[in-house]
């Protein structure tokens, strides 16, 4: 009993006197600020954008590379889905971004910054993962045959989302607190849906495989994907 009793003195006391656990910390909260750029895939625009603390990112269609357009994007795929309006919004010197319309729209609690043509490295936020989303954009659909190229898009974006981050820390886990899942179903799911599933797991898995072996940690994100296939025994 002198032993047990010692043990949790020492523990109550190491409790006390000790340093408080280590956490990743943000210099800036999400969605304070964000980096959008537009990029093409097959000659087809889109609108990127990335979250400057988070690196989570969103991706949209353009119907055209206007003005209208591009607010209108930004609006669907981030404004309108998470927090509101980012206090911060960094662009490069496109001819859309900077027109009046652009900067009227955001001109509501928001600050605008075009960096110049000759500076590329802030910018270069976002510029990093158009590469990336173009591979997986393509990877997806070639392995989802008939799939509609928004839908492609989205799980593009997802798939690096969920595996790619700072400090090795993935994207999805630092904004929702919690790893992606699919509870289990009753049903089976339809063709298209484990057509899908396999195709993000690849995606998710092709991702994390390219990066360093320092990032290993990020192997859970690829962990997380499976369990979306957990209802099936053909995976």
């Amino acid at each position: 009993m002198t032993g047990t009793g010692s043990r949790f003195q020492c523990g109550a006391t190491c409790q006390v006197y000790a340093t408080k656990p280590r956490r990743f910390k943000f210099d800036k909260d999400f969605n304070h600020s964000i980096y959008i750029d537009v990029f093409f895939i097959d000659k087809a625009p889109i609108l990127h954008v990335v979250d400057e603390a988070t690196r989570y990112q969103a991706a949209r269609f353009l119907d055209r590379v206007n003005a209208s357009a591009m607010w209108n994007a930004l609006r669907l795929c981030w404004i309108d889905v998470f927090l509101g309006t980012p206090d911060v919004i960094t662009h490069d010197a496109a001819n859309a971004f900077l027109s009046q319309e652009f900067q009227r729209s955001a001109e509501n609690h928001i600050t605008t910054k075009c960096v110049p043509a000759e500076a590329k490295s802030p910018i270069s936020i976002v510029e990093r993962y158009h590469g990336p989303v173009r591979h997986e954009y393509k990877k997806t659909m070639h392995d989802c045959r008939g799939l509609d190229r928004v839908s492609a898009l989205q799980m593009a974006v997802k798939g690096i989302n969920d595996s790619t981050g700072p400090d090795g820390i993935v994207p999805t886990l630092l904004v929702y607190g919690a790893a992606p899942c699919l509870g289990l179903l009753s049903d089976p799911p339809s063709e298209s849906t484990m057509a899908g599933a396999k195709a993000l797991k690849r995606a998710t898995e092709h991702m994390t495989e390219s990066l360093p072996r320092a990032c290993t940690v990020m192997h859970c994100a690829a962990a997380t994907v499976r369990i979306w296939l957990t209802c099936t025994s053909c995976v």
